[in-house]
């Protein structure tokens, strides 16, 4: 939930922001879109929910839909009991160094 808030609040430091959340099948996925919802909600981001679908699309889909930015879970050609969260800009492409340095000074905010 944290990263989510993190993340959301990054995005709203210039105003309203939106993210679309896509996953691929593994079940923890399920968990971690939740939490992730809930930590945007909580920094007041608009989510959209795509459900399973490939990585590419995603990134194609937040430029696509003008969303401020795109989130894949998947640990793509890992082990199944495996996980990871990829985050897109609003252009389809990884997030800035400048937005994740950001991010992570949020997140390591007590």
């Amino acid at each position: 939930m944290k990263v989510g808030w993190a993340v959301g609040s990054v995005l709203t430091e210039n105003g309203p922001a939106s993210v679309i959340i896509g996953k691929d099948t593994r079940v923890s996925g399920y968990l971690f879109e939740s939490a992730l919802e809930a930590g945007f909600l909580s920094a007041g981001v608009n989510v959209g929910m795509l459900g399973p679908m490939p990585s590419p699309a995603i990134a194609y889909l937040t430029k696509a839909y003008g969303a401020s930015a795109g989130v894949v879970i998947s640990a793509s050609h890992n082990h199944f009991q495996d996980n990871g969260v990829k985050f897109f800009s609003s252009q389809g492409v990884k997030l800035s160094d400048k937005t994740q340095k950001a991010i992570e000074r949020k997140i390591s905010t007590p």
